[in-house]
């Protein structure tokens, strides 16, 4: 903490200032009203104050304020506009004094608190308190005093804000005035670095090991959080059935810890209050391992697995779930955010084209996993059939081997016997072929063989079916995906024309702001043109009474001087009569002496006559002068009147010129908003085209599996056949039994038998 003063001599008369990291804290004697800053701070509970402050806004801001009280009676805090104050708004906190010295340095505490969220809320920089509580209250100004400085050194101090509060204390209350100079200079034990994070000054004390509690609901933090959450709840909830405060110290020491290094590297406030809506048994796991990922559930996975929060109380009530009693839970939490999403559009809207969206992209991603999978038995047969057809050629050729062998091995026996038995043994060989020929089982291979080359063409011409549908589905999968695409487009191009019409709509509002700056603007110099003008009718009113004034001095001295002559001519008139009357009995010199008198009273007179000019040409000089102003104060008042009323159809114009944009901004809105519609028709229109392929997809899948069940036991057919042709061919090469043939005994020059 840095001051601008050595020493505490008297503060009289004074502004003070002390300087808190980057906040400033000023001690000023004088009118609350008249303070530039951005909010003036006034209490609805201190009749005075509040009856001051709304007559210095104006009857308008009187109006507003009646409205918004009988709106919201229960409200902490009400926000007006300034009206003919220099300032942006007004904050009217509802407070209530106590005889209980902690009761009261708590309410204090909450009333500061209150006050530095709303402001840093609405991104204001400058602020002015009243002393509040030092007057009818006959609150302890100690203990009033050094809580509202101290509480307001630990918000400059904590969160590093870049503010300017001033604490105005009225002409008349020196004592007060010294008292708030000395708590600005005085140093707390533990207001330093080492203690920036300070617990905040509403949480209660517990000896055992507890982190729920319940807020009593006469406290400011309870209506303040009921208040906010029935703006968006109204009408949706039955009851509030309690409002728990979790304190853990760990956790929020470690979430200011956070706040300040984002602070500090994004030069902005990202601290938000909002919403989380679970339930119950999510709730309860919340409390006791804070926020986690593993608690997301079902819900939690719009954007991926995450702890979702919203800014409205319904929205996060459609996340909860009844309990056996009939009661749902949600969470009011302070959050830190880096980018806000979708604020323009509506949050229904939203959630209907996300969801839609969804619901097409997961059945897109069926359909073509449906399709890669049928892709993949289908090959997967084709190979089965290709192996089936190997396996029989296979066959195929080792019968044909076996047969040529048998006959290669007759000529040879035939090339061993004589030349006169060859004839013979050739007729007995080709006779002996034919009873091969001619027996059954070799039929019945036969037969069988031409059996199983007639599947093997039916699998083939099934196989070149399957094909056909096969390239069939790959069309259709073709125009799917094509057709996925254009959805994707148009979706694309929806969110490409939703950020324009934010961006325009951002633009609009910046307009907006600016003409309301510029009205405001305009309102300031109307009022300071409004108080000059009272001014200068003041000062004529003056310069009147002036004027009648002299007007006054000047009949008084006429009437005067007028008096004066009389008694000079009645004196003199006397005098001449008594000079006739002694005239005779006069000498010559007496005389003189009394023409002598008499030219000197004629002088006195001719001077009385002579000032009697100065002074009348005097006063008609001063009444020309006077004349001349009153002219030139008139010029003015009408020069002013005619600025006045060029202001008042400028600020006309410009009302228009906002009715006519709101008009504007309405129908944009509007249009968007059908536009938005109409996609999500388009949208509906795919998703049921979507519907239709999907249940085509079905239909072919379901022809599939009955292909794949005849293909399997096609299979199991071949193969049991292949097994068995396989196990007689291997019993003619290594018979197990004897088997009974014709024999053929041949004698040869040695007279050995030959069995055939």
């Amino acid at each position: 903490m840095t001051s601008t003063r050595s020493s505490l001599p008297s503060y009289k008369f004074e502004r003070v200032c002390a300087t808190f990291k980057r906040g400033k804290i000023e001690i000023e004697m004088g009118d609350i009203t008249m303070q530039k800053v951005d909010v003036i701070i006034g209490s609805s509970s201190s009749r005075l104050l509040r009856k001051a402050i709304l007559k210095a806004a104006g009857n308008e801001i009187q109006t507003a304020y009646n409205l918004e009280l009988n709106n919201h009676p229960n409200s902490i805090l009400i926000e007006t506009l300034s009206g003919a104050l220099p300032c942006k708004q007004i904050f009217f906190v509802q407070w209530e004094p106590d005889n209980d010295e902690k009761v009261l340095e708590q309410s204090l505490a909450d009333l500061i608190s209150t006050v530095v969220q709303n402001v840093k809320s609405h991104n204001f920089t400058s602020f002015a308190l009243p002393a509040i509580g030092c007057g009818k209250y006959h609150c302890s100004i100690d203990i009033v005093v050094k809580t509202m400085v101290l509480e307001m050194k630990k918000h400059l101090m904590t969160k590093n804000l870049p503010w300017t509060v001033k604490f105005v204390v009225e002409a008349d209350q020196e004592n007060i005035y010294d008292e708030f100079c000395k708590q600005l200079f005085t140093r707390e034990d533990g207001l330093h670095e080492s203690k920036i994070y300070q617990l905040p000054s509403t949480w209660e004390t517990s000896n055992e090991y507890k982190i729920r509690f319940i807020l009593s609901i006469r406290t400011d933090e309870y209506r303040s959080i009921a208040y906010n959450f029935n703006r968006s709840m109204k009408e949706k909830y039955t009851q509030i059935v309690k409002i728990e405060r979790i304190q853990n110290k760990r956790w929020y020491t470690q979430y200011l810890a956070h706040r300040e290094d984002f602070e500090r590297r994004l030069r902005k406030d990202i601290e938000r209050i909002l919403y989380h809506g679970c339930p119950e048994q999510a709730a309860s796991s919340i409390i006791e391992d804070c926020f986690n990922r593993s608690f997301a559930g079902t819900h939690g996975t719009l954007y991926g697995v995450g702890v979702y929060f919203s800014s409205k109380a319904n929205y996060s009530h459609k996340y909860t779930k009844t309990n056996a009693n009939g009661e749902r839970c949600m969470f009011i939490a302070r959050v830190l955010i880096l980018i806000d999403m979708f604020n323009f559009i509506d949050d229904h809207l939203l959630d209907d084209i996300f969801s839609r969206t969804e619901q097409s992209r997961l059945a897109y991603n069926l359909q073509t996993e449906e399709f890669h999978n049928l892709n993949e038995n289908l090959q997967t047969y084709l190979n089965d059939i290709k192996k089936i057809d190997d396996e029989n050629h296979q066959l195929q050729n080792n019968i044909e081997q076996i047969r040529t062998n048998y006959i290669k091995i007759l000529e040879n026996h035939l090339k061993c016997l004589p030349e006169d038995f060859r004839q013979e043994s050739h007729i007995l060989t080709e006779a002996h072929i034919e009873r091969y020929k001619s027996k059954s089982h070799a039929k019945r291979f036969i037969n069988e063989r031409e059996e199983l080359k007639k599947r093997i063409n039916f699998v083939a011409s099934n196989e070149k079916e399957q094909i056909k549908r096969l390239n069939t589905l790959q069309k259709q999968q073709s125009s799917v995906e094509k057709e996925l695409k254009n959805l994707n487009e148009q979706l694309q191009n929806l969110y490409n024309y939703v950020e324009n019409e934010k961006q325009t709509h951002r633009q609009a509002m910046d307009k907006v702001d600016d003409l309301q700056i510029q009205l405001e603007q305009i309102c300031i110099e109307r009022s300071k043109a409004e108080f000059e003008i009272q001014t200068l009718r003041e000062e004529l009113k003056l310069m009147h009474t002036t004027k009648e004034f002299l007007d006054e001095e000047h009949q008084t001295i006429l009437s005067t001087q007028t008096e004066a002559n009389e008694y000079l001519l009645s004196c003199l008139n006397e005098f001449i009569s008594r000079t006739r009357d002694d005239f005779n009995e006069l000498n010559k010199t007496q005389l003189k002496q009394l023409e002598n008198e008499y030219k000197q009273m004629m002088m006195t007179v001719e001077e009385n006559s002579l000032t009697k000019a100065t002074i009348n040409e005097t006063m008609i000089n001063q009444q020309r002068s006077i004349q001349i102003e009153c002219e030139k104060l008139q010029d003015e008042h009408r020069s002013i009147t005619q600025e006045l009323i060029e202001l008042n159809n400028y600020n006309q114009i410009l009302s228009e010129q906002f009715l006519a944009m709101e008009a504007d901004l309405y129908s944009i809105r509007n249009e968007h908003v059908q536009e938005l519609i109409t996609k999500d028709n388009e949208l509906e229109r795919s998703k049921i085209e979507l519907q239709s392929l999907n249940e085509k997809l079905n239909h072919l899948a379901e022809y599939d599996r009955n292909l794949k069940f005849e293909l399997t036991l096609y299979r199991g057919v071949l193969e049991g056949e292949y097994r068995r042709k396989q196990q007689q061919l291997m019993n003619n090469q290594h018979p197990s039994r004897p088997t009974t043939l014709r024999t053929t005994t041949i004698r040869n020059h040695k007279n050995s038998p030959i069995m055939l």
